[in-house]
């Protein structure tokens, strides 16, 4: 669990059991800034990865959209026309493989239980906004 989840958690306890309700909903609300900007953060980032052969590269963004393919001229000139889809499609399940490991390193600081990885989510996706349904 992370520092900013513990402090979280610990503020809305001290909330309830105390008097003092300004200074624990100040501390409170600086932890859920610091849990929001560790997800935003992994929103906000690009995902890189290539094929096979180094020669077609993708870019994801946060959500693993694809916002770049980039063809290079010996992949042009060495593969096979009606390879090149394949090619592309290895490059961004490469980037979106680099995005989801980002991810599970961000749930595992934030989640307050371990996170089951090998509970056969389609979609790296599924198994952050599961993961973090609790923070919102």
């Amino acid at each position: 669990m992370s520092d900013a989840y513990r402090r979280a958690v610990d503020s809305v306890r001290e909330v309830t059991r105390t008097e003092a309700y300004e200074p624990a909903l100040r501390r409170a609300e600086e932890a859920t800034r610091d849990l929001v900007a560790l997800v935003t953060d992994a929103r906000e980032r690009t995902y890189e990865g290539f094929d096979e052969t180094g020669t077609v590269a993708a870019v994801v963004d946060g959500a693993g959209g694809v916002t770049d393919v980039r063809i290079s001229a010996r992949a042009v000139r060495d593969l096979p026309a009606d390879l090149l889809g394949t090619h592309c499609r290895q490059a961004v399940t490469a980037a979106r493989l680099a995005m989801a490991q980002s991810i599970r390193a961000s749930l595992d600081d934030v989640a307050a239980e371990p996170v089951d990885w090998d509970a056969g989510a389609p979609d790296p996706l599924t198994v952050w906004h599961d993961a973090t349904r609790g923070l919102r």
